[in-house]
């Protein structure tokens, strides 16, 4: 279950680091609107999308690692 979870994880940071690489850093022109209504057009699905994601992350980290143990007594050296 630990090695599910790294390779989660792994893939969670790959995909935000990949994300944030493509986006454009170039200066905005002059007089020209920042893009908000195409941010407000798309917005809604990649919050949810996001949020699915974290519940499903969330699950899977509370789901793994329940079992019971038994503590161990010493019998003394």
């Amino acid at each position: 279950m630990r090695a599910f979870q790294r390779a989660l994880g792994a893939a969670a940071v790959t995909a935000l680091l990949a994300s944030s690489a493509t986006a454009d850093v170039s200066p905005l022109p002059a007089g020209k609107p920042a893009g908000v209504r195409q941010a407000d057009l798309i917005g809604m699905p990649f919050l949810l999308i996001g949020l699915a994601i974290v519940g499903i992350i969330v699950a899977v980290s509370a789901s793994g690692g329940n079992t019971p143990t038994t503590p161990t007594t010493g019998t003394g050296s």
